[in-house]
């Protein structure tokens, strides 16, 4: 049912600017192979080989990307968009959208792709906080050219092992529809979900909406008087529904607004003989969330920041957020809460390779006898780029948390942004972290495979509670260097991070020298946007 909605009304056509006269006349679009073999260094055997192997993207792919086709009047902000959509897409290494010019003023419009290495095996090893971690598998990002993520994997993880199967399709039956389907089975728990939706995919976009359901299982310990007296099953079922509106959709300015429901039911059920008299009871929990959003469209784009050799879009734009959820108990909740949240941001750039943003946010729990879980934090990042190969960046992130419960303290660690430090050794309602870093990168794209840069860093912070003052006096801080080593022809380009780190303070280890081996930059958190874009 939810299907055949979301299918009928993807056939929606996108409104286009009155009064443009310029028509769009024809529309090509030449996806490219990982190595280009008209260049001679890419033309050699092992490339012409992994060319063969490779599946190129197919050009229908691409093109529902656009949003443009043949006949539209012309716009160049919705061409922008259209190379900014296809950029997203991270089995494509290059995106470029040119224009010509006919006698009489219609115009050609290029798309050209260049597609990133999308079957590749998973064999990571990371060390944080003095604790092994490896993965092994393998993942197709698109597979035989359709634009369709299958991967499957095996996890040796610091607390647990996992095995999962996922799949993902954002072009589901040939539209915008996003379907995805996994698995996922760890030691003592076990996972199944799906999901389809219809996002705000463009800043034109005129509505989005979808389902989703989830199943968890998990065996835990039952515990009295502080003693495993044996173990139950606790089973999660969670479903949601949305609908949004975007209300005046244009290229320069979003404002959406979107309502969702959720319910979710938790039971317990003993395991062998363990006593079912004790476990907690089942309940239920029925949500009604509205979110509405307005953001600002000033994107710029930037090289050398979180990746390498691709271009990455950045959107500076002001925006705000607000959210609100309802648990009454006419939908089964057992006890009626409130959950509400607000974000904002702002950036601003001082030209090509130098720009900032700060962001807030503050989320709640509101009971009928309490409030609880209340934090606001607020972040700022901010790049400079002394040359091409060169970027400084710094990040500044505060916290602050109001009657949190045992599992929602914020914590401080090596996983979390402090180098040198145990996973989680600092804990508490008020949390500090800055990082600075001089970001080198050596070498793009060496011999076509490689690319290579280092780091020189400093990180400062501390995790406390409010009724233990000295939080800002006894900040923990360490400094280190690092090597970034990236396969160039990849998909998501995130450079493999070898940290040497030494803590200036107490880390709980038997040696202040600590070596972390992690996936990406793992500076401070990402970028997030309001609203589509």
């Amino acid at each position: 049912m939810i299907a055949l909605f979301l299918l009928l009304t993807t056939a929606q056509a996108l409104g286009a600017e009155p009064g443009a006269d310029i028509k769009i006349n024809a529309i090509a679009v030449e996806p490219g192979n990982v190595f280009d073999p008209s260049i001679p260094s890419e033309s050699w055997w092992l490339f012409r080989g992994a060319n063969a192997l490779h599946t190129t993207t197919r050009a229908g792919v691409i093109k529902r990307e656009l949003l443009f086709k043949e006949g539209d009047p012309f716009n160049a902000d919705l061409m922008t968009e259209s190379e900014r959509n296809l950029r997203r897409l991270d089995f494509l290494r290059h995106v470029e959208i040119s224009v010509s010019t006919l006698a009489g003023g219609p115009k050609n419009v290029a798309v050209k792709t260049r597609d990133a290495w999308t079957l590749e095996p998973q064999a990571d090893f990371s060390r944080v906080g003095g604790k092994n971690s490896w993965k092994i598998g393998v993942v197709d990002r698109n597979f035989a050219g359709q634009g369709k993520s299958l991967s499957a994997f095996y996890h040796n993880g610091i607390t647990q092992n996992t095995n999962a199967v996922f799949y993902r399709d954002k072009q589901f039956l040939n539209t915008h529809l996003d379907f995805s389907a996994g698995v996922d089975v760890q030691d003592n728990s076990r996972q199944y979900g799906v999901s389809l939706k219809r996002p705000f995919y463009a800043t034109i976009t005129p509505y989005s909406a979808g389902g989703s359901a989830n199943v968890k299982e998990e065996n835990l310990p039952l515990y009295s008087g502080g003693v495993e007296i044996g173990r139950f099953k606790k089973i999660h079922r969670e479903a949601a529904l949305s609908y949004g509106r975007s209300i005046s959709p244009s290229v320069a300015t979003t404002r959406q607004t979107t309502l969702t429901l959720r319910r979710a039911r938790e039971d317990f059920e003993p395991i062998d003989a363990s006593p079912a008299n004790i476990l907690p009871a089942g309940n239920d929990t029925g949500i009604i969330e509205i979110n509405g959003g307005w953001q600002k469209i000033e994107f710029i784009k930037e090289r050398h920041i979180q990746k390498f050799d691709r271009d990455e879009d950045y959107n500076l734009g002001p925006g705000v957020s607000l959210a609100l959820g309802i648990g009454p108990k006419w939908l089964g909740t057992s006890s009626s809460q409130i959950l509400p949240s607000a974000s904002a941001r702002a950036g601003r750039s001082w030209g090509r390779g130098h720009f900032a943003f700060i962001e807030t946010k503050a989320g709640s729990r509101i009971l009928k006898e309490r409030t609880n879980n209340l934090v606001w934090s607020t972040k700022a990042q901010h790049y400079y780029q002394r040359r091409p190969n060169q970027t400084f960046a710094i990040h500044v992130a505060y916290a602050h948390g109001y009657r949190l419960d045992q599992d929602h303290l914020l914590t401080l660690g090596d996983d979390s942004g402090l180098h040198g430090y145990a996973i989680g050794q600092f804990a508490g309602d008020r949390r500090l972290l800055v990082n600075l870093e001089n970001r080198l990168f050596f070498a793009d794209d060496v011999f076509h495979l490689m690319s290579f840069g280092g780091v020189i860093f400093f990180d400062s912070g501390n995790a406390w509670t409010g009724d233990r003052p000295g939080g800002f006096l006894g900040l923990k801080n360490a400094v280190g260097v690092g090597l970034r080593i990236a396969p160039s022809r990849s998909t998501r380009n995130e450079p493999i991070s070898i940290d040497f780190a030494y803590a200036l303070n107490d880390n709980l280890k038997g040696s202040r020298l600590v070596v972390s081996i992690t996936s990406g930059f793992h500076f401070g958190e990402p970028i997030s946007f309001v609203g589509a874009q």
